[in-house]
């Protein structure tokens, strides 16, 4: 067998590696969540698991608010792979402010990716900064009939094997090109 015939079996398996790749997710994240009034934490708010575990399904938290009528309940926090839900308990207006609603950080895991949809609220209301999603609620009015949901654009993640089979891949489709090239000219000179 050709020693070129060898290099372009090896590029072939190698290259297989190639289109192998993963999607960065939040399942299994550990991320803590904080309802903000302003610049200061809510005394009045809790949530009923902080940190949690993202799982899929399933409603990872819910937010109370001991200002609220019993059961003091204002929503549920549900992420997935690539979304959060944000289902309202109570339809109730929110108090202005600078900024009024949850912050999550990632502890463990994923981060968030770039936010690629937003739906039951202004997108200029949620942003990613550093780690942290910031969801605002301010002046907002709830409705139970109305999720807040935010998608997130699944980034993929490293690909593997693109190293050593990539650069193969390259060098045989240089070192075909410049062969053709080679050719070429020696005809074009007899």
């Amino acid at each position: 067998m050709k020693p070129r015939n060898i290099l372009f079996g090896a590029v072939i398996a190698g290259s297989a590696f190639c289109c192998v790749s993963a999607k960065a997710d939040l399942i299994g994240n550990l991320i803590n969540a904080e309802q903000v009034f302003g610049i200061i934490p809510c005394s009045f708010c809790s949530f009923s698991t902080n940190p949690f575990t993202v799982q899929d399904p399933g409603i990872e938290t819910i937010l109370s608010d001991s200002l609220l009528p019993a059961p003091h309940l204002l929503y549920n926090v549900d992420f997935a792979a690539t979304s959060l839900t944000i289902n309202f308990l109570v339809n109730r207006q929110l108090a202005g402010g600078d900024f009024n609603g949850p912050i999550f950080t990632v502890l463990m895991g994923n981060p968030f990716d770039p936010i690629s949809a937003v739906s039951g609220i202004d997108s200029f209301r949620v942003t990613e900064a550093n780690g942290k999603l910031f969801v605002d609620l301010q002046s907002y009015q709830t409705s139970t009939d109305t999720p807040i949901v935010i998608k997130f654009d699944a980034v993929p993640g490293p690909i593997v094997g693109a190293g050593l089979p990539g650069l193969l891949l390259a060098g045989g489709g240089f070192l075909a090109w410049w062969r053709r090239k080679r050719k070429a000219v020696r005809i074009a000179t007899t």
